[in-house]
């Protein structure tokens, strides 16, 4: 699954709506950095929440996704465009806090929705976070369970400190179009940067 462009408004940190345009990257990896409390992991959680409506940690809960500087009235809501076999596909989810009957500024419990666009469905979407949820398991041969969070790891380059956190994804089988390597592989055959080692240790 390739992410072509991501949409997040009133998501964790981010209030206004704010756009993320993978495409614009043009190498192959590149590194998401900023300050602690920045909003790096939240693009993770949003990618995530997108696909599987979940957050990208066991510690970070979908009800807390919704930003804390933005009125319950303004609904969350991620939009993921991305590629997966050669076909596009954009997925929409968004969480809504009912105002309480007779009140002036007081909301119940968030609810989700969800909904998405396959290419040649003839307009009409996927709706329903489970029937959308299950869409994403089946295209991607993963669900939320098998995308897990390594611990954070910190990496200091040219004086500067970086601090990052890896994922890792349990697959079935291998995929092709990647370099399959075991742990020990990537130890003692593959010029892994110095940065990634860490996380090398939780692989095993």
């Amino acid at each position: 699954m390739k992410p072509i462009l991501l949409e997040m408004t009133a998501f964790g940190s981010y209030a206004k709506k704010t756009v993320v345009d993978f495409e614009r990257l043009t190498h192959g990896l590149y590194l998401i950095t900023g300050d602690t409390g920045a909003g790096k992991t939240t693009i993770f959680d949003a990618i995530m929440f997108a696909l599987y409506g979940v957050a990208s940690g066991p510690d970070r809960k979908t009800a807390m996704m919704h930003c804390d500087f933005v009125e319950k009235s303004v609904d969350t809501e991620v939009t993921l465009h991305f590629r997966q076999g050669g076909r596009t596909y954009a997925v929409t989810r968004t969480i809504h806090y009912p105002k309480k009957r007779g009140t002036e500024n007081e909301y119940g419990d968030g609810y989700l929705d969800a909904v998405m666009w396959e290419p040649d469905s003839d307009g009409e979407p996927i709706e329903g976070i489970t029937n959308v949820t299950n869409r994403c398991t089946e295209l991607l041969g993963l669900n939320a369970g098998q995308l897990l969070s390594l611990r954070p790891a910190k990496h200091i380059f040219t004086h500067i400190e970086w601090h990052m956190t890896g994922y890792y994804a349990e697959c079935t089988a291998p995929a092709k179009g990647f370099t399959w390597a075991a742990p020990g592989q990537l130890r003692d055959e593959y010029a892994l940067p110095s940065a990634f080692r860490p996380f090398l240790e939780v692989l095993g």
